[in-house]
């Protein structure tokens, strides 16, 4: 072969320069067509206008074939999900290209992937039409690179994030459905392979997934798998693979926590409901596997009613017993990850169990596949917090030992995960003995870190990943106001659970950066319960505005106040905040060495708090009317009812019960006046603070 990679990236054609027969050549591909007309997609409703439009044909002998080559994409065959899909393509011929000039290029050894990708992007984003030769053999081209060169997925899939690869694929598959998607081979084509790099590139990086997330990606694929017509005709085989790519799209992006509060904007829950019972068992299975990551606490009756945690543990166990470690296209790791999302929910653990679950977990602890290793480990982490599962695994020898070979794993991730559960086990037989001294008694829980007689020396930060930048921040902002900060730089990579535990001991405060990462990470939650069980301090910060805290996580906050660091207020005045709310409480980090009983501890009056107190005689006047008032200036109109009894004075007095009584104050907002909403508590509290 002659020629180079390159020739094939710059090389441009004119617009339809290429006959149909020639379109054919290079994409060699077997598909069903469906005539039909569109409309133009700017939008959810448009695009969804346009679906219904599209006309599904009463025979197959209304479509158009093309010759099938041996190796191609067939929607019943090779199933697989976003994570690991199946290549598109010939086996012969899948290498070789030919250039507009009529070079040869060999795609199997590529000298400049990554500075040839963003060429293309920027070629496909100057077109006007997209159902052209060219813009196929650029998505094909982009497809290769990621199936030969399995070393730098991710890499690949990061550089088309960084140059506006999300917002490319969605503007083509938008124009490509503006043309009507099964009018033609031109049109289909594209759109197939499109989707297919979509399906493959989402899966290889967080970055991707998030901006397509962002972009409108889960708008898109969440209209297509909604769409009565194509839900009716799954056994059209393009029809198959448009559902099923969009699913495994879906999928992929649902495994991002921030892009969770997308899916239940756009009412995906009621959607994937009609494939729970199909019988198209791949889309089954990714169904609920989207779900699980998705679905909130109090909408897990419903996977109940599927029978979702005893279908994914059949499913795993199948793919355990088979040769490729697969069951409908799905490989352990994938099935092992849902169920270990399932399993954060308290009482999905018992379910799990129930279902004879444990074992398939601990069999793939010995397996040499590290994504085999990585899903048990996490998911037995998070089952560990299960006191009954934890007397379990502790008597099961072959779990045991597994796990402490796993503590030296070359991966960070079993190796973390590994100690978590060992360190749960640990902890577990500790509460047991300590439940008993030589009489027999109980020993009591210790005092609370404001009434400990140990000195405190810090103010530990417990987070998960994502809000590294922010909680960096927030610790440099402590730092400069004089505090000693403790916060676990590498997270997962250096920091042993002992060095954990440790530091929450020797903590004055904990401060708990809130999101639904942090509710979802087994390292997390053993972070802030043993905070709990040591009754410290906890400050929640929240981090993530769509997520408001539920599960174990809201029952360890109870109704504390959340400052927030989500981005609504700015980050100066929140950190202004927090330095505020430790500062009022300062003298609990250098307290002396002696026992205080709960009852002698008078309420903390901070400076700020007092002058506020002295200036604000204007409210004193305040008849009822104006508090509506002043309610209605502040959005907060819905909760008038709840304050028609309420003047000046007694508004007052609510402010200031915040700083006497900050949790009655919390807990009275949402048990008494009704306010239970997170941002609706941000904005009294707001409020509340610029009364003078």
């Amino acid at each position: 072969m002659s020629g180079n990679i390159q020739s094939l990236a710059l090389a441009r054609p004119k617009k339809n320069s290429k006959s149909e027969d020639e379109l054919k050549q290079i994409v060699k591909q077997d598909h069903v067509l469906e005539n039909g007309g569109s409309k133009a997609v700017t939008d959810k409703e448009e695009h969804k206008q346009e679906l219904e439009e599209q006309n599904i044909p009463r025979s197959e002998s209304q479509s158009i074939n093309l010759k099938e080559s041996s190796n191609e994409r067939n929607a019943g065959e090779n199933e697989r999900d976003g994570g690991e899909n199946e290549r598109d393509g010939d086996e012969k011929g899948e290498s070789e290209k030919v250039c507009e000039d009529g070079s040869e290029v060999d795609l199997e050894k590529p000298s400049n992937i990554l500075e040839n990708i963003p060429v293309w992007l920027k070629e496909l984003d100057e077109m006007e039409m997209f159902s052209t030769p060219r813009a196929v053999e650029i998505l094909k081209g982009i497809a290769n690179y990621h199936w030969q060169n399995a070393d730098i997925r991710e890499e690949i899939s990061s550089i088309v994030d960084q140059n506006g690869g999300a917002g490319i694929f969605l503007k083509i598959l938008k124009s490509l459905s503006k043309q009507g998607l099964f009018k033609s081979n031109s049109v289909w084509y594209p759109a197939n392979y499109c989707y297919n790099v979509v399906w493959n590139l989402s899966d290889g990086s967080s970055g991707l997934a998030l901006s397509l997330g962002k972009c409108g990606m889960i708008s898109l694929c969440a209209t297509n798998i909604a769409h009565k017509p194509y839900i009716d005709h799954l056994n059209r085989k393009n029809i198959l693979f448009l559902v099923k790519a969009s699913l495994s799209i879906l999928h992929n992006l649902s495994k991002v926590e921030s892009n969770r509060h997308r899916f239940r904007d756009e009412g995906l829950v009621d959607m994937l409901m009609p494939y729970t019972s199909t019988d198209q068992k791949y889309l089954k299975a990714l169904c609920m596997l989207i779900l699980a990551n998705i679905i909130d606490e109090d909408q897990e009756s419903l996977l109940d009613e599927k029978g979702t945690i005893e279908f994914l543990i059949k499913l795993l166990k199948e793919a355990q017993e088979s040769e490729d470690r697969r069951a409908q296209g799905l490989s352990c790791s994938e099935l092992a990850n849902g169920l270990g999302r399932l399993a954060v929910n308290d009482a999905n653990k018992s379910k799990i169990q129930s279902a004879n679950g444990l074992p398939p977990f601990i069999n793939m602890l010995d397996s040499e596949d590290i994504l085999e290793q990585e899903a048990a480990t996490q998911a037995l982490w998070s089952l560990s917090f299960d006191s009954s599962i934890c007397t379990l695994l502790s008597t099961n020898d072959k779990a045991l030992n597994s796990l402490k070979a796993l503590q030296s794993s070359e991966s960070k991730t079993v190796e973390m995960s590994a100690k978590g559960t060992m360190w749960m086990l640990r902890q577990a037989r500790k509460s047991l003995e300590d439940e008993s001294s030589v009489n027999g008694k109980k020993r009591g829980r210790p005092k609370s870190s404001r009434q400990s007689s140990l000195r405190r020396i810090h103010v530990m930060i417990s987070y998960q990943w994502n809000s590294q930048r922010t909680v960096l921040k927030i610790r440099d902002a402590l730092v400069a106001a004089g505090y000693t900060v403790w916060v676990d730089v590498d997270k997962m990579c250096g920091s042993t659970l002992q060095a954990m535990a440790e530091a929450v001991e020797k903590a004055a405060a904990v401060i708990v950066c809130v999101s639904e990462g942090y509710k979802m990470s087994p390292n997390c939650r053993t972070e802030a319960e043993y905070a709990y069980q040591l009754q410290k301090w906890i400050i929640p910060l929240m981090m993530d505005m769509y997520y408001e805290p539920d599960g174990w996580l809201g029952l360890i906050l109870g109704a504390k106040y959340y400052m927030d660091f989500s981005g609504v207020t700015p980050f100066e005045d929140s950190a202004q905040k927090l330095i505020k709310e430790l500062d009022s409480s300062k003298s609990s980090f250098d307290a002396p060495d002696s026992v205080f009983d709960e009852e002698s501890i008078e309420p903390v009056i901070t400076k700020s708090s007092e002058f506020t107190c002295n200036s604000s005689i204007g409210i004193m006047n305040w008849t009822e009317e104006d508090v509506l008032t002043w309610l209605s200036d502040h959005q907060l109109e819905k909760y008038k009812a709840a304050f028609e009894e309420c003047n000046g004075k007694l508004l007052q007095r609510l402010k200031a019960l915040r700083q006497e009584a900050p949790e009655f104050f919390y807990k009275s907002l949402k048990e008494d006046l009704g306010i239970n909403k997170l941002f609706d508590i941000l904005r009294f509290t707001e409020a509340l603070e610029g009364i003078r």
